[in-house]
């Protein structure tokens, strides 16, 4: 059912799907960080990481409009998750794996991202 982001793509495509799962992580943990089970410490470190990772890919956000079919996907699944009541430990699990999922493929999007940028 998750959403399983391209392996190779060009790095406005790469930029845009980061900056997505960013923003939507952003808006998920700032409404529900807490029914979660986390901390305010840990709501406050994980909401600065991930605007750190929004403004690190700002830059190579050319034309986010081009990328929309792919952001689309991610926008509904962050949706679905919003709307699932955290406060049962099968809806934390359910989230906590599907970020997961999205945080593993935002480490390999943005490791090519550098390395695309590297070879230019």
């Amino acid at each position: 059912l998750l959403l399983t982001l391209p392996t190779t793509c060009p790095l406005g495509a790469a930029a845009a799907i980061v900056d997505k799962v960013a923003r939507k992580s952003i808006r998920l943990y700032s409404k529900k960080c807490h029914q979660l089970g986390h901390t305010q410490k840990d709501c406050s470190e994980l909401l600065h990481l991930l605007h750190q990772l929004s403004q690190w890919v700002a830059p190579y956000l050319t034309d986010k409009g081009k990328y929309k079919e792919v952001t689309e996907q991610v926008t509904k699944q962050f949706r679905q998750m919003a709307q699932n009541p955290g406060n049962t430990a099968c809806a934390r699990h359910n989230i906590w794996a599907a970020t997961t999922h999205y945080y593993q493929q935002v480490a390999r999007l943005t490791s090519l991202m550098v390395k695309q940028r590297l070879m230019n």
